[in-house]
């Protein structure tokens, strides 16, 4: 694998931070995160921001399907149309591509080191494009990562774990260290193996979990006062195992779809009123 240094010099290039450019140089990584999407059955796979294509490379050496390439810089993508002519490429911002339209009905597996400021806008691309999902090996930074994967009364565990463990099935593929990209990032990252298992959040789970969650430290009580009578949430908590005074981290994803049902009476005061930024 030759070091992207050398490439990006003989490009006339290097790093752009503004795109959170970091190149994958660790044989490792690469056989390890092309081994997990190449195993998804799927009729195309996308890799999104291939930069300089060490995961193409050995991309297009294991998969059973053919490969699409999603990139923004066009000193990048013109190099590793020079590279593979035959494969695919969809210039430009992946927030404005019509992925619909892409993927014409196909079934698609997806393979992206995602830009850390655009995580979130991406997956939430995903989740809003009716595309046949079938799978996606994703690499997050390890904070980010810890948050969406994080278990019920663990210090990360949040709004944000809540509605990505609603729609994915996940499996951590592991921790790569700064040392397998270059230039090195000052945190660790995590790929993450995602399965898609609802693309919508009911909106009565949705506005439950914001309003739980707009002062995770308080208890129930404290969050839902106001919205809920007292007896009646802790009418909702009871076939659940918990009491008024449980505090949001506690309840598990699957709790909080069955706890939003049994407060529907008072969707529409708390669609009203839960509707801060939660914590």
């Amino acid at each position: 694998m030759s070091h992207p240094s050398g490439i990006l010099g003989a490009l006339g290039a290097s790093p752009l931070k503004r795109l959170s450019q970091n190149f994958l140089t660790s044989p490792h990584w690469v056989d390890k995160l092309t081994d997990s999407v190449a195993s998804i059955d799927a009729d195309e796979i996308w890799e999104i921001g291939p930069g300089l294509g060490a995961l193409t490379d050995s991309l297009l050496k294991k998969a059973k399907a053919p490969v699409r390439l999603f990139e923004f810089d066009k000193k990048l993508a013109a190099n590793l149309t020079a590279l593979h002519p035959e494969i695919p490429m969809e210039l430009g911002d992946v927030l404005e591509a019509d992925f619909e339209n892409v993927a014409s009905g196909r079934r698609i597996a997806v393979l992206s080191n995602l830009p850390y400021h655009l995580s979130s806008p991406i997956l939430f691309k995903f989740l809003e494009s009716p595309v046949r999902w079938q799978g996606f090996v994703l690499t997050f930074q390890r904070e980010y990562g810890e948050r969406l994967t994080a278990k019920p009364k663990s210090k990360d565990y949040g709004s944000l774990s809540v509605v990505f463990q609603w729609h994915f099935d996940c499996e951590r593929v592991g921790i790569i260290p700064p040392g397998a990209f270059f230039p090195a990032p000052k945190i660790d990252s995590m790929a993450l193996r995602l399965k898609l298992k609802n693309p919508e959040v009911p909106q009565d789970l949705s506005v439950v979990v914001r309003t739980a969650f707009r002062y995770r430290r308080k208890t129930l009580a404290n969050c839902f006062r106001g919205f809920v009578p007292r007896e009646e949430l802790a009418k909702a908590l009871e076939p659940l195992g918990f009491s008024v005074q449980a505090r949001p981290e506690e309840i598990a994803p699957d709790q909080y779809l069955t706890l939003a049902r049994a407060l529907a009476p008072w969707f529409p005061k708390l669609s009203g009123g839960g509707n801060q930024e939660p914590a």
